[in-house]
């Protein structure tokens, strides 16, 4: 049993110390092209993770701003895709208990636009009606 075991742990070694497949000049270019081509989309999608991020968060203030009795969401999206702040969109699903007690699911459209104020600038949106 012993043997077994130190044959075992000599063919891992040896398939992690010495087996490495040779790179060719083009595949290490490819290889290379590959790694700088992953590292620019990561920033790129950091960044509009984090304006969708903030987006969703000034949204979903002005839906309990805005709904009275707001009971649940249901289904968030925000559209951030333009650099101009004033084509962001964004929608909800969402559920509020009505006038009778009883429960009530409506759909919600938002435009967000940027307010300055020296020294200030917000991100505000507000409800298409």
């Amino acid at each position: 049993m012993k043997t077994v075991s130190t044959i075992l742990i000599l063919g891992v070694v040896t398939l992690f110390c010495g087996c490495k497949p040779h790179l060719t000049s083009d595949q290490k270019k490819q290889l290379a092209e590959l790694d700088n081509y992953i590292a620019t989309n990561a920033v790129a999608e950091k960044a509009k993770s984090e304006r969708d991020d903030f987006a969703r968060e000034v949204m979903l203030r002005e839906i309990t701003n805005d709904v009275v009795g707001l009971r649940s969401l249901i289904f968030t999206l925000v559209n951030t895709d333009d650099a101009d702040t004033n084509k962001w969109s964004g929608f909800a699903t969402l559920e509020y208990f009505n006038h009778f007690g009883g429960v009530d699911r409506t759909n919600m459209n938002f435009r967000f636009h940027v307010v300055t104020n020296e020294p200030f600038t917000m991100l505000l949106c507000a409800p298409t009606r």
